[in-house]
């Protein structure tokens, strides 16, 4: 037999792994239950492996949790578990240049870490080759990363500006601020992102030392989940791992308990600039304890939208503009926590917040908030299970609880929780005395409130009890021409036009995307906002149902609903289970036909969003991309497209009104220009009949046109933003381009994007940048083009010290110089094909991308077949063409540049 291409690569790979992982005179993997669809193995090394496969999408996911984070550190070793994150991806043994490895798999990876574990995980398309790949991988750096000190040092400033990046953020510093008060003794009250000091000086040899003690077979857990075959998976699992030889050490269990907290601790946070914040936080037990399930459903009373009762003392009394509440759920006991944003009277507020928490333990909710909060509660993690990646990287959360299982226990807690259970939980641990507030610009009391500890969770594990299994869904080939095969278009009137796509969902899910348009570049003029505003408030109530009443339908239906507004359209996008699809569509209908548009909503409303304005009003980012906008928008004020500064657009909004909102609604809205893209369990004659019933004939009052952006050019220039107080600066890049999407240089520039400032850490400006100097956590590029207009851009951005924007800006340059004037190589094409392509075909095995992807297509007159031939026109594409087409559109000396930052720090 011959073997030619994959399939040879393939066989040519396994081979290599059982090469180099013999499992000759190895246990087989041991069974160790099956629960949910799931199961459970054990190596003979101590890994323990979860296996849940899932055929509903073209899509595995492999993750891989260690039993570290930092609650783990020592002394000196603040924020070692994030740093050994970010230097295992310099490479291993076996897998020396992972981000290019990666690419060439067209998947999609990264690493986080939390107080009680480490997570590493790839999302990659379906198939034998790529889950070898990423198991090799991940065995492999299990313990064979390379660590090196010169590596260490670059990578200390990336990680060092990421720390700055957060220091930006004055919610994040009050939040760690707070919980640093909360814990006098237990390393949940050091944040996971380090101290800098910390990060400054520590040694190669102690990083390797905390590596080669945690990361082992034994303290991991391996998690498959999505498209694939369990008995081949566990194949492959043991010939990567069950060589890996379980290290003679011991490791300790942390022992550290916070004692009973004896009385109130207050902080305060006083910084330059941005909006009031207060937070508060109680301790509370462990994720796995029960009372923490009933915690989490007080959380949901309280902060709920629009029927939580925090929410309606405060936000709808336009005392703050946000709130927030929620129960962390850990390993060990953590904090109840509520946060508010906007309030200027936090000694009031405080005890407003109280005062509710008393109430709660005074008086048992009602049965129907407790049930509207399970509601809520349960629909997240039904969410969660539906989606194979991020349910895989999800039960990285309950592995670092404590086990993998306890993301279904969880479940069955909240379905448990009764009145009674929040009134207890209520009134045993939201006291005064167990509370530690801080406030971003001025406060309070104390008692010891014992927390319980955790004991063995065998017993609760074992009364488990399994859900009901969810359908399943079918397998669907993303390839552009295989779906042009099955979308079928139909026009129901002149200008409304539908796109299908049926297929088999999990769950019999559908996801419909749907684009009324709105009024001409004439009527439009001098409108501002409005069509934003009031894309804002539909949500807010309607003629026959209030806000409260459409949140509860939305969760009584397992739908998700978003309406967002643009210049002149307004976009609805919507998932919802098939049996509740007719009466989720008549619902988009009434929002859409027949808002309130009350004047008190509007009012609260109106505070929130000027609240994010003021507190954006000296973020770097925010006002770099404002700048770069304007200098490529139109310059008349009233016109369609306009690009506001902050000071401006605060002003308009607080000249709007209701009535003026209520004037606009009559005169624009209508579906008589109208697309509708729609994947899943519904045909074309279902979703042509939900769509009559639910807009009938209604059109607006002017005939809408689409406003097109034509091509501007943008002079070369250099500005700089002063932005004080802010550890962390801005750098971005920009230039116009003629360019369309069905221009034959686009996919050109696109695979020159890709090695520009593309891919996961391999791109020219992530090597130089990022990797090799250590300057910038963030780096890239990004190619735009126009789908009716030939409006195109390029653009290049990176954050940075203020210190070190000199040093960035310089650097980038050089590499837009050099690929500019020497253009690319083929190897470099050669695998930015294959990465992109593999990207794009991902992306378009998402539902929900692929009803927004028909959408679009409608509008331009585009197809799948359109999508075929660019990405054939692409896969054929030289190095010599990319860089003939580079040199003609990047010229690196007419960009605009700009930097905003702290320059005293400097």
């Amino acid at each position: 037999m011959i073997l030619k291409g994959n399939r040879l690569a393939g066989l040519l790979f396994l081979l290599v792994l059982f090469l180099a992982f013999p499992s000759i005179g190895k246990a087989a993997p041991e069974l160790v239950r099956q629960f949910e669809g799931g199961q459970e193995y054990r190596l003979s090394n101590g890994l323990k492996v979860v296996l849940f496969p899932d055929e509903s999408k073209p899509v595995a996911t492999v993750n891989i949790t260690y039993l570290v984070g930092s609650r783990h550190e020592g002394y000196g070793e603040r924020g070692m578990a994030h740093m050994l994150e970010h230097m295992m991806f310099k490479g291993s043994s076996l897998h020396p240049d992972i981000p290019a490895e990666l690419a060439k798999h067209g998947g999609q990876a990264n690493g986080t870490t939390w107080y009680d574990r480490t997570n590493y995980y790839e999302v990659l398309p379906e198939g034998e080759e790529h889950l070898a790949w990423a198991l090799s991988l991940e065995a492999d750096r299990m313990v064979h990363s390379t660590l090196r000190g010169e590596e260490l040092a670059k990578e200390m400033t990336v990680v060092r500006n990421e720390w700055e990046a957060g220091e930006n953020r004055p919610l994040r510093v009050l939040r760690q601020r707070i919980f640093s008060t909360a814990y006098l003794w237990h390393n949940y009250g050091q944040d996971t992102i380090g101290a800098r000091s910390d990060l400054e000086n520590v040694s190669i040899e102690r990083l390797k030392k905390f590596y080669h003690h945690y990361y082992q077979p034994d303290n991991a857990v391996l998690v498959i989940t999505g498209n694939f075959k369990p008995e081949r998976a566990l194949m492959l699992v043991d010939a990567s791992f069950s060589a890996i030889e379980a290290p003679p050490r011991t490791i300790e269990e942390t022992y550290t308990l916070e004692p009973a907290q004896d009385g109130e601790r207050q902080v305060v946070l006083r910084r330059v600039g941005d909006v009031p914040a207060l937070g508060m936080v109680y301790h509370i037990p462990a994720a796995a304890h029960p009372d923490n399930a009933a915690l989490c459903v007080l959380a949901q009373i309280l902060d709920d939208q629009p029927s939580g009762r925090l929410y309606k003392e405060l936000v709808q009394t336009g005392l703050v503009a946000t709130l927030g509440a929620s129960a962390t759920r850990l390993h060990d006991p953590g904090l109840f926590e509520i946060y508010m944003t906007g309030g200027k009277t936090p000694t009031l507020l405080r005890e407003k917040t109280q005062a509710a928490l008393n109430d709660l333990a005074k008086t048992a909710p009602t049965q129907v908030e407790v049930e509207r909060a399970k509601k809520t509660l349960t629909n997240e993690l039904t969410v969660l299970m539906r989606s194979p990646e991020k349910f895989g990287i999800q039960l990285s959360e309950s592995i670092g609880s404590g086990d993998w299982r306890l993301f279904f226990l969880y479940r069955d807690q909240v379905g448990a929780v009764t009145p009674e259970d929040v009134k207890r939980v209520a009134g045993l641990y939201l006291v005064t005395d167990n509370r530690t507030s801080g406030e971003f610009q001025p406060v309070v009391q104390a008692a010891k409130v014992k927390i319980p500890t955790l004991g063995d969770l065998t017993p609760q594990l074992e009364r488990l009890k399994e859900g009901a299994t969810m359908k399943a869904g079918e397998t669907l080939d993303p390839a552009a021409e295989k779906l042009q095969e099955r979308v079928q278009t139909q026009t129901m009137l002149p200008e409304r036009k539908v796109a299908v796509l049926q297929k088999a969902t999990k769950d019999d899910m559908v996801s419909v995307s749907l684009k009324l348009h709105l009024g001409d570049e004439n009527s439009l003029y001098g409108q501002g906002k409005k069509n934003v505003a009031l894309a804002k408030l539909l949500m807010r109530g309607t003629q026959k149902h209030s806000e409260e009443e459409i949140s509860d339908l939305l969760a009584r239906w397992q739908a998700e609903l978003k309406i967002q507004g643009g210049k002149d359209y307004v976009v609805v996008d919507l998932q919802v289970p098939r049996e509740n699809i007719g009466s989720a569509m008549a619902l988009v209908g009434e929002i859409l036909r027949q808002p309130k548009l009350d004047k008190k909503e509007w009012g609260l409303l109106k505070e929130q969003w000027l609240s994010q304005l003021e507190s954006r009003r000296n973020d770097p980012q925010t006002l770099a991309f404002q700048a770069l906008g304007k200098r490529s928008a139109t310059k008349d004020p009233r016109a369609v497209g306009y690009v506001m500064s902050i000071e401006e657009e605060m002003a308009a909004l607080k000249e709007l009104t209701a009535q003026q909102l209520a004037e606009f609604h009559q005169r624009f809205y209508g579906a008589s220009v109208m697309e509708v893209g729609a994947v899943g369990a519904v045909t074309p004659v279902e979703i042509k009949t939900l769509l009559a019933g639910a807009f009938g004939e209604w059109a607006s009052q002017v005939k809408p046109k689409a406003v097109l952006e034509e091509y501007r050019p943008i002079a070369p220039e250099k500005v700089s933003i002063t932005t004080p107080d802010k550890e962390n600066a801005v750098l971005i890049g920009g230039q116009a381009w003629r360019l369309k999407r069905s221009s034959p240089d686009y996919p050109a520039l696109l695979l020159a994007n890709e090695i520009l400032g593309g891919g996961f850490l391999n791109s020219r400006l992530a090597l130089r940048v990022r990797q090799q100097e250590g300057l910038s956590y963030s780096v890239g590029s990004q190619v735009q083009a126009g789908s009716l207009t030939d409006n195109g851009s390029f653009l290049f951005y990176a954050i940075c010290a203020p210190q070190n924007a000199g040093r960035l800006e310089q650097v980038v340059q050089e590499e837009l110089v050099r690929i500019a004037t020497e253009g690319v190589t083929a190897a470099e094409v050669a695998e930015a094909k294959v990465g992109l392509l593999k990207s794009l075909r991902l992306h378009r095995s998402q539902d929900p991308a692929l009803a927004k992807i028909m959408l679009d297509q409608l509008y331009t007159g585009r197809s799948f077949l359109d999508t075929a031939e660019q990405e054939k026109r692409l896969q054929e594409i030289s190095a010599e063409e990319v860089s003939a087409v580079l040199q003609r559109y990047l010229k690196p000396e007419q960009l605009v540049i700009i930097r905003a930052g702290d320059w005293k720090r400097q």
